[in-house]
């Protein structure tokens, strides 16, 4: 009977998680089926804490482990929970509320849990308890405790429902190694204070939403969002919440923010405004921004600035295009990468040339979560860098040097200057595109020296699903492979932001041949085990190369093709032709019929030898393993035992 019972709970919790998708709110509780006890709760209590129960069985009995129901109070519905306690020292006890027909919540798109409390009496928000949520499987099944009191902006007045919201970021970051999400049962609270005085809290109307987020409406008089604006450059804008001038259209509300520009002269800037540090971040999941827009000219454009795992400066998808009439800007994020926002600055008169006499209006902040979004499945290839804008510079790179040691640098205002910072680019020689990049250095001892090639536009690159970085090198001399420089990943954001330093020369067979563009595959994997402790693999911003050998002799490198793939063996093609045959004897690998170029990959897709194979023959000392031969005509396989 107990096998038929759970069998049925699987399919009924299965039901229930597909009955959830494309929804913005889960309701976890509003009314028990019974008005004398909630048969989805179950209590634990260890003497001499005491918790006040109900015995499903009857009214009266001691031995109850639900939670008992009330008519009165109730926030809405028929009836509320209570929750009446007793923390003692060397005791303990804990009650979890779940849902009618303890169903599984997928909590994965939603993004907080509302509930309101209700006390018969003032109570300080410290003598609140504990909460944590319990999952239908999962190890852990628990997420991490959190304070409910830290979730109350007061003391609870008396006989006052009082809403609590919980970001569900917060109960994720409690214990990051809790990733049950989508089969949430339900919610405990457990004993905090062990004061030994009696309580009771009321509880109602639980929900998880995804609701949108409004981060400010205006409609208190003050900007609410954040604890001060900061005027960019200062002095540029005159800005007040103020009554709603254009009380009209999309917008009937009484109050907004107004943005009046000063004439600076040839001092004014574009991009003047503002930016702020958001009270509450907005954590990642959500898709665009919209705001209510009004501009009295004809010229004016709202931007934004976001700042957090990404940063990045944009317009909205479509221009403002009226004048005294109140317009929704959309911008986009997921379109630009952003994922979470703990700065926004907003820029409400981006337009050249300036109107020195330009007034704006800005309402209705609000950060939206939509369903209907579709991430897009990752790409197989993202590209680092193939060509820069400039054939003088590539303008996102940054070089650092430490005396005595030396780096060739460009600057970006003028050819010439001694103290750029810039990677330079030259248009020869190249291994594909118009320019490539050139790492000119000196290490000595005592100095140090890093150069980062990055996107163009900064880009953040999610790596989570790629598993490999290829590109090319070419020395205009023979180079031993001891001389190349060490290399390591930098991300946006995170602690560590860097990934562990790994030397070039590990992932070359043999040292450059002079004038010979050659490929580097180096597997991510070997990056991320540099430092388990870098995680930030979702918002990697490029590669640094650093001092190794410092034997104070000038080196130049040529840089080129810079990719990430998810292709576990580097190529791009297929592993196996079968009008190739190739065998492997006596120091040299024998390909028939065939004279041309040769590269030889190993499984995880290093470039393990390559050269001209005359004959059909390549010298190459290969180990034991499974090889990947490549040739103009195709590939093979070859297998040393």
């Amino acid at each position: 009977m107990r096998t038929i019972f759970t069998f049925c709970m699987v399919l009924f919790s299965l039901g229930s998680l597909l009955a959830q998708e494309n929804i913005s709110s889960l309701t976890l509780f509003d009314n028990s089926a019974s008005d004398r006890f909630h048969d989805q709760s179950w209590v634990n209590k260890t003497a001499p804490s005491t918790v006040v129960t109900e015995h499903w069985e009857a009214a009266g009995r001691t031995d109850g482990d639900k939670l008992p129901c009330v008519t009165t109070p109730v926030k809405a519905g028929t009836n509320a929970l209570k929750l009446q306690w007793k923390s003692t020292e060397g005791g303990a006890w804990m009650a979890i509320i779940a849902s009618v027909g303890w169903k599984s919540f997928d909590l994965t798109k939603m993004k907080e849990l509302k509930f309101w409390v209700n006390s018969p009496v003032a109570l300080a928000k410290t003598a609140l308890p504990k909460f944590f949520f319990e999952s239908h499987s999962g190890t852990p099944n628990k997420t991490g405790k959190l304070l409910l009191g830290n979730y109350v902006t007061a003391d609870l007045a008396a006989n006052t429902w009082t809403e609590v919201v919980i970001p569900l970021a917060d109960l994720w970051a409690a214990d990051a190694t809790f990733t049950a999400k989508n089969v949430v049962k339900g919610i405990f609270f457990e004993q905090n204070a062990a004061d030994n005085v009696e309580r009771t809290l009321y509880l109602d109307e639980f929900k998880f939403n995804n609701k949108n987020i409004v981060l400010d409406d205006f409609e208190s008089g003050q900007v609410s969002f954040t604890t001060e604006v900061h005027g960019n450059p200062p002095s540029h804008f005159d800005y007040a919440v103020v009554v709603n001038p254009f009380k009209t259209g999309i917008n009937t509300s009484n109050k907004v923010w107004e943005w009046k520009r000063y004439d600076a002269g040839a001092e004014n800037k574009d991009w003047a405004g503002f930016w702020a540090f958001l009270v509450n971040e907005v954590p990642s999941g959500y898709h665009r921004i919209e705001v209510k827009y009004l501009r009295k000219n004809a010229t004016s454009q709202l931007r934004i600035k976001c700042e957090g795992a990404i940063t990045k400066e944009f317009t909205a998808v479509t221009p403002a295009s009226k004048t005294n009439v109140w317009e929704t800007m959309v911008f986009d994020l997921t379109a630009n990468g952003i994922k979470n926002i703990k700065v926004l600055g907003m820029q409400p008169d981006f337009y050249s040339p300036i109107d020195p006499t330009a007034i704006s209006y800005i309402d209705d902040i609000t950060v939206i979560f939509d369903e209907t979004v579709v991430v897009p499945p990752p790409p197989s290839t993202l590209t680092l860098f193939d060509n820069s804008a400039s054939d003088r510079f590539h303008d996102q790179s940054w070089v650092n040097q430490t005396t005595p040691s030396t780096v060739v640098t460009e600057h970006w205002q003028a050819a010439g200057r001694t103290d750029g910072d810039k990677l330079p680019c030259v248009t020869t020689p190249v291994k594909a595109g118009t320019n490539a990049l050139k790492l000119q250095w000196k290490s000595t001892d005592n100095g140090g020296w890093m150069a980062l090639v990055a996107s163009v536009g900064w880009k953040a690159f999610d790596l989570t699903t790629m598993k490999q970085l290829k590109f090319w090198v070419y020395s205009p001399v023979a180079l031993a492979k001891t001389a190349l420089p060490k290399f390591f990943f930098e991300s946006h954001s995170g602690n560590p932001n860097k990934s562990g330093k790994l030397p070039l020369a590990n992932y070359l067979p043999n040292g450059l041949v002079a004038n010979i563009w050659t490929e580097v595959s180096v597997p991510l994997a070997d990056v991320w085990a540099a430092d388990a402790s870098f995680v930030a693999k979702d918002v990697v911003k490029g590669v640094f190369f650093e001092q190794n050998t410092a034997d104070n002799v000038s080196r130049t490198l040529y840089l080129d093709e810079f990719t990430f793939t998810s292709s576990p063996t580097g190529l791009d093609i297929r592993i196996e032709d079968k009008n190739i045959n190739a065998y492997y004897t006596s120091g040299e690998i024998h390909i028939s019929n065939y004279s041309g170029y040769v590269r030889v990959f190993d499984l995880v897709g290093r470039n393990v030898a390559e050269g001209a194979a005359f004959d059909g023959k390549l010298s190459v000392n290969l180990k034991n393993g499974i090889y990947i031969v490549n040739t103009n005509l195709g590939n093979t396989k070859i297998v040393l035992q």
